[in-house]
């Protein structure tokens, strides 16, 4: 658990609808070791350069390999006016 899930929104993969926008933030090595096939691929590191290719018009799914990155990412997410949920 991170330090990040009391405060955010977080949702069990198993909740995460079908047609859910899921933004996967790990490294590129994480990401080639294994996957959601139907996420989309965005690192953390690169995420500020490229966030306007998430959809700010629906709910977004954020994991990562251990859940740290993804909660930085929903928290600046949020922030900014997304709808935006940590997958534990």
């Amino acid at each position: 658990m991170n330090l990040f899930n009391n405060r955010l929104p977080s949702v069990a993969a198993s909740a995460v609808p079908d047609d859910g926008f899921l933004l996967d933030v790990r490294e590129n090595d994480e990401w080639q070791a294994g996957h959601a096939p139907d996420a989309v691929h965005i690192p953390l590191s690169e995420l500020n350069g490229r966030a306007g290719e998430v959809p700010n018009d629906r709910d977004v799914y954020v994991i990562c390999r251990a859940g740290s990155r993804s909660a930085q990412a929903v928290a600046a997410f949020n922030n900014a006016g997304w709808t935006t949920s940590n997958v534990d």
